[in-house]
């Protein structure tokens, strides 16, 4: 199976960035962790292993493409701060960058690639209904009840209270 350059192209870099926010979502995971912020760290794991599923599915698409994968061309990731607003903020952007791809990948895609189409269709509702929805949820929160109070809802995992 074929695809035109450009699906190819921002597929492939799309594979690569699922692939960078797995590994930034895990490493933030662990220091949020080690701050004690347990029930944030939970979701950023969980956040870790849907971008790998991501990477995973765009990965196995490349391949029945015939498509190279070329792991020299990995972006580059921001600076991502050292508290959980900054990992939350830096995440949000990492997450409109992919949305922002995504959107061009369904505009390249439609009519040339339908699979490609189809798969790149349902990971920006998920990147928009879940991803960038929760992050932005977390900051309107912050921003009405304050870091610290914002901060202390963290402390505990989710299941705690089960």
């Amino acid at each position: 199976m074929k695809t035109s350059p450009k699906v190819a192209e921002l597929l492939h870099e799309l594979m690569l960035r699922d692939l960078l926010a797995s590994e930034v979502y895990h490493v933030q995971a662990v220091l949020l962790r080690d701050m004690g912020l347990l029930r944030l760290a939970d979701h950023f794991e969980h956040e870790s292993l849907h971008e790998r599923q991501h990477a995973d599915w765009q990965l196995e698409r490349l391949t029945f493409l015939g498509v190279p994968i070329d792991l020299s061309k990995r972006p580059q990731h921001q600076p991502m701060g050292s508290t959980a607003k900054s990992f939350i903020e830096g995440s949000l952007k990492m997450e409109l960058g992919v949305a922002k791809t995504l959107r061009e990948l369904c505009e390249a895609a439609i009519g040339d690639d339908e699979g490609t189409y189809l798969l790149a269709q349902r990971l920006l509702e998920e990147t928009e209904t879940d991803h960038i929805y929760w992050l932005e949820k977390q900051l309107t929160l912050i921003e009405q009840v304050g870091e610290e109070n914002y901060l202390a809802q963290m402390l505990e995992p989710a299941d705690a209270g089960a």
